[in-house]
């Protein structure tokens, strides 16, 4: 199957460009200097070149705090880049699998969201994501939007990674958030699930690994993966409230992944993850 792979360079476009290829699938990837997904000619350009059957759309403006600075970029980026990329495909009406984000919730629910649960986002990135579904939904058929949370990995800046980083100073003091829960995601574990997901019905799925967690246990997490011995007295927990950011975030973003695991076999358990991210680090 032809494939082309917006933001293939990525955190998580790295990932699904090796695993696709290794699955066997014809797989270009696009870096946003090669192909501008706000212009629409720039896209069509692409698609007529490749002529994609699959076009995975992992690019975006990720950065939370960096929407509510730049809101017209980011919703150029999340948003109009949904509706120039359903202008450009008109003849060819390839599949397309759309990342989308726990952020679209508010997080006051207190139990897992499922698929069907109600959108209420408190950020701008969120909303950008939430724009980009609806088009997407309104306009098209053949089409998988997955929700995913907390992504980390190899093909650029995560948590993980960061936190480690830290700790190896040895005399860094972390303060880190213990009131936002979530469901960490390796991007290796997300990218080889796509390769399941083709044969599914079209629609949204959340898609994370097992298990859930806060900032702050992870932290620990991954301290204690790297066997940092100091890490009861170097990471200390902080309340959201005293951690103040441009962009508000939900306290509880668990994703539910019922209707996943009635079509494919679960990820695993978030922390077999982090330690297979983390052992080569």
């Amino acid at each position: 199957m032809r494939t082309l792979i917006l933001g293939g360079f990525g955190l998580l476009g790295s990932d699904i460009y090796h695993a696709f290829q290794h699955a066997g699938y014809q797989t270009v990837r696009m870096s946003k200097d090669e192909c501008n997904i706000t212009d629409i000619e720039s896209l069509k350009t692409t698609i007529i070149k490749y002529q994609p059957e699959l076009i995975i759309h992992a690019a975006g403006l990720t950065n939370v705090d960096l929407a509510e600075v730049i809101p017209m970029d980011t919703y150029n980026v999340n948003s109009l880049s949904m509706y120039n990329l359903l202008q450009s495909i008109s003849e060819l009406k390839p599949k397309i699998i759309f990342f989308s984000t726990d952020y679209v919730f508010d997080g006051k629910q207190g139990i897992p969201y499922r698929e069907e649960s109600p959108c209420r986002p408190l950020n701008i990135y969120g909303r950008s994501k939430l724009l980009a579904e609806d088009i997407l939904r309104a306009n098209y058929e053949k089409y998988y939007i997955i929700r995913t949370s907390w992504l980390f990995g190899k093909g650029g800046k995560c948590f993980p990674d960061t936190i480690a980083q830290k700790l190896l100073r040895e005399t860094e003091i972390l303060s880190v958030v213990d009131d936002q829960i979530g469901c960490p995601t390796y991007t290796v574990d997300l990218a080889e699930s796509l390769l399941e997901l083709l044969d599914c019905p079209y629609g949204i799925y959340n898609v994370t690994n097992s298990g859930s967690t806060s900032w702050y246990e992870l932290a620990r997490l991954v301290a204690q993966e790297k066997n940092i011995l100091d890490f009861e007295t170097r990471i200390q927990p902080v309340h959201s409230s005293s951690y103040l950011t441009k962009a508000a975030r939900p306290t509880y973003s668990v994703l539910d992944n019922t209707k996943w695991k009635v079509y494919k076999h679960p990820l695993r358990h978030f922390s077999e993850a982090l330690h297979s991210f983390l052992i080569n680090r």
